[in-house]
This record gives C-alpha cells, sequence and structure tokens, in this order.
C-alpha cells in the first residue's frame, strides 16, 4: 500500500474513534419545586412554593403571607415535612392554639 492511502485510512479510523467517544454530560437544573394552594371553609391561602423543605416550611408558617387560612391544612403539611426537625425548634406559629370564630358570620382563626 501507499503512504498516501495508509495515511488515510489512519485519518479516517482516528476520526471514527475520536467520534465515538463523544459523552455528553447533561445536568439537571430543574430542582424540585414543593407547592401548596388551600382552601379551607371558604378561605383559601393563594398557591406558594418553594425549591426547598425548609423554604415551604417557613411559608407554611406564615399567617400574612397565608390570609390567616386553612390553618388545619398547613399544619398537617407541616408535620408531613417535618418541619419542626427541619427549621430547628418547633415555631410558635404552628404550634399555637388555634380557635375558629364565626360570629359575624366570617370565619377567621384567632390566636
Amino acid at each position: 500500500m501507499n503512504a498516501r492511502l495508509l495515511m488515510m485510512i489512519f485519518k479516517l479510523g482516528l476520526a471514527g474513534l475520536l467520534a465515538g467517544c463523544h459523552v455528553e454530560a447533561k445536568k439537571s437544573t430543574k430542582a424540585e419545586a414543593y407547592t401548596y394552594d388551600f382552601t379551607e371553609n371558604q378561605c383559601a391561602t393563594g398557591a406558594h412554593s418553594s425549591n426547598s423543605v425548609p423554604g415551604i416550611c417557613a411559608k407554611l408558617e406564615d399567617h400574612v403571607l397565608n390570609r390567616n387560612c386553612a390553618y388545619g391544612m398547613r399544619a398537617s403539611k407541616y408535620q408531613s415535612y417535618n418541619c419542626a426537625v427541619v427549621l430547628g425548634s418547633k415555631p410558635a406559629a404552628l404550634s399555637e392554639e388555634v380557635n375558629l370564630n364565626c360570629d359575624s358570620g366570617d370565619c377567621a382563626y384567632t390566636y
């Protein structure tokens, strides 16, 4: 074989080898979202989300953010995420005694 033909075979083989070794690593950029949107006794929290458990725990315990709505549903979700452990203490916001006050026709939680 002549040198030119050998060089062409070598280049084709090398190109094929390099093409076969191409590996593309894809990283996931989408964070898992934690969301809730509760309605209890015609009182809605609105939709809230976070990309972390500590973040959603902080939102669940925020009465103002949640329009003082759906306390029972928020407390249940708070417990399911083990937020007291995640946040390092048992926050007063979801551990206080809560009473439902419906005397005026509009039900609201009192603390």
